[in-house]
């Protein structure tokens, strides 16, 4: 169901829950380094990013295996940052700074990330392409790519070349209404306890063959346009939550559905790194095995991390989102149905498209 690309860590937070579970995923990502204690002059540097979102987040019982989460920075954080988020701002100039970010960097990250919007600013891009190219956003591309510029600048690059291709914040709800007319095969609906939207992928509802992968993959990217666009960036959230249910679905050997499963990937890891939190995978048939081994190799063993292999105890997903959020069938008190003529041009009223 997807084409070649990468999601992975947040920049300040995140979580590890242990699950006695295997633990594998969907989306690239690349742990920063730890980097060397910071010089006297200087405030005491912050265990990398990844690791403080780590701390910020609740540790369940030993034993088990790691699942990634964020959460938001408490308040208290907020206000003391204030003064010297602004002073970051005038000093790299046009790009606009994220929600306490550098405080959860060390001095070396905070040198690569200045370093890159340096580069950044002598591109020749639009202002919504400034606008776009937050703090947030190069950190998420820094990460995909160990901080290494010279391989984080060009990814990035690609992704803006992309986007004024593909256009995904023009794509309107009449673009993919094909994909939107069936009983529920992917829909966004609430936020887990972290404050990340929920997406659910229905496969057993697929209404669509193979040959229209055109329409399924803009389908995809215009849900992933509007979960993003209703993360809570000063809260610190800039990940989402994918809750698969692959129950009576039995098409998963296909070539054609791996073809389009591979562009899809391809597509994430690209031009939506650092973007996946967690991807529970329930009621995983044994055909699944063969398509995770195909598409597995693509994933990049930091995203494997962030999947989710899950049987009927529903126990670890219950822990990531309350149940009153959580839909009734995987154990939650959420009456929730889609129903495509209440919720096809919801998206759209939410977050109108934008003109070309």
């Amino acid at each position: 169901m997807f084409r070649t690309t990468t999601w992975g860590n947040t920049c300040p937070t995140r979580i590890q829950h242990r699950h006695s579970i295997v633990v594998t995923g969907l989306f690239e990502s690349m742990e920063a380094k730890q980097s060397k204690k910071s010089k006297k002059n200087k405030k005491k540097a912050q265990p990398e990013v990844d690791q403080s979102e780590e701390k910020r987040m609740i540790e369940e019982e030993s034993d088990q295996k790691e699942v990634v989460e964020e959460s938001p920075q408490p308040e208290g954080k907020k206000k003391k940052n204030k003064k010297k988020k602004s002073k970051q701002k005038a000093a790299v100039g046009t790009f606009k700074d994220a929600y306490n970010l550098r405080e959860n960097m060390t001095d070396e990250q905070i040198a690569i990330l200045d370093q890159f919007k340096s580069i950044m600013e002598k591109e020749d891009l639009t202002p919504k392409e400034r606008e776009w190219c937050s703090e947030m956003c190069l950190c998420r591309y820094l990460r995909a790519r160990d901080y290494d510029i010279e391989k984080s600048h060009p990814m990035l690059m690609n992704t803006l070349k992309w986007r004024r291709e593909v256009k995904p914040r023009s794509i309107t709800a009449e673009d993919v209404k094909i994909e939107l007319q069936n009983e529920g095969k992917m829909y966004r609906n609430g936020k887990d306890k972290f404050g990340r939207p929920i997406i659910y992928m229905k496969p057993r509802f697929d209404n669509t063959g193979a040959e229209q992968k055109e329409v399924k993959v803009k389908y995809l990217v215009y849900l992933l346009e509007k979960a993003i666009l209703s993360m809570d960036e000063s809260k610190g959230v800039e990940k989402l939550a994918l809750y698969i249910d692959w129950k009576d679905y039995s098409q998963l050997g296909g070539m054609s559905q791996m073809s389009i499963s591979k562009e899809i990937a391809g597509i994430l890891q690209d031009h939506y790194p650092e973007r996946l939190g967690v991807a529970f995978m329930l009621n995983a048939p044994f055909m699944f095995k063969v398509f995770w081994k195909f598409i597995s190799a693509f994933l990049a063993e930091s995203t494997k991390q962030k999947v989710v292999m899950m049987g009927s105890d529903m126990e670890p997903l219950q822990e990531t989102v309350d149940l009153d959020v959580l839909e009734e069938e995987f154990g939650g008190h959420s009456k929730f149905r889609y129903n495509f003529e209440e919720q096809w041009q919801k998206l759209d009223q939410e977050f109108p498209p934008e003109k070309d």
